[in-house]
């Protein structure tokens, strides 16, 4: 066979390859990145859209382009690293939502029950909270620094009313959502709730007979000793009648 016509047949076996066939073999192995990130997710799903177009191409080449076991080996691993690392990332976000949820159950019964000193010891970082046993009334008198850190705390959105409702206040959580600003070893997490107050409550705010409350949650790994640490980092409230 005369050399030119050896590069010619080399030539189109060459272009014979789908491209797009090839794209879905790599994106299918890249989507194992999903693990590493939720955003990385977009790759397997742009691997299941390239891998569909390549395989309708292949199709409809009639012979002319090959490379279907490429795409359907790309698509498998794309559904399969992208479906697992969705699983993964669902699941957490579900754990971390309903430890969250707990967190900020007991803070916001804490304060409903007027036990204000307590609720603030769940803003503080846990290696400095003060022992549950410990008077706290009485401990913050003796210390003016901590009064005046509780007087603060007292003056955050809905802390106040909660205290003067005096146990009254009907709390009930409506969602948990994921906040933005989580890292690889903190997470942030807000807890809605609505907190109906009985008319009549004097130091009730402007007399609102309801408010929604955003309570805003936060874990944080410590590598170090391989355990992790919960805290409110605060209250937003948002009145409505």
């Amino acid at each position: 066979m005369p050399a030119n016509d050896v590069a010619t047949k080399a030539e189109i076996e060459y272009r014979a390859v789908s491209l797009l066939a090839l794209a879905t073999l790599f994106l299918g192995v890249a989507s194992a990145l999903a693990f590493t990130h939720p955003i990385f997710i977009a790759v397997p799903v742009i691997a299941l859209a390239i891998g569909t177009a390549a395989l309708v191409r292949i199709a409809a080449s009639e012979g002319a382009l090959f490379g279907r076991k490429a795409a359907i080996v790309g698509l498998c691993l794309a559904v399969l690293f992208g479906f697992t690392a969705a699983s993964r990332v669902l699941s957490r976000d579900i754990w971390l939502k309903h430890r969250a949820s707990v967190l900020t159950d007991h803070y916001m019964e804490l304060l409903r029950t007027g036990k204000g000193r307590e609720a603030q010891q769940l803003q503080m970082a846990e290696e400095v909270r003060l022992d549950p046993a410990e008077d706290l009334e009485a401990y913050f008198e003796r210390n003016p620094g901590l009064q005046q850190a509780y007087s603060e705390f007292c003056d955050q959105d809905g802390v106040q009313a909660l205290l003067d409702s005096k146990g009254k206040a009907q709390v009930t959580r409506i969602e948990a959502s994921m906040e933005a600003g989580s890292t690889k070893n903190v997470d942030h997490v807000r807890v809605t709730y609505l907190v109906l107050f009985p008319s009549g409550l004097d130091k009730n705010p402007s007399n609102d007979v309801q408010m929604t409350l955003d309570v805003f949650a936060e874990r944080t790994y410590v590598p170090a000793s391989d355990r992790e640490e919960w805290r409110i980092r605060g209250m937003r409230a948002s009145k409505s009648r």
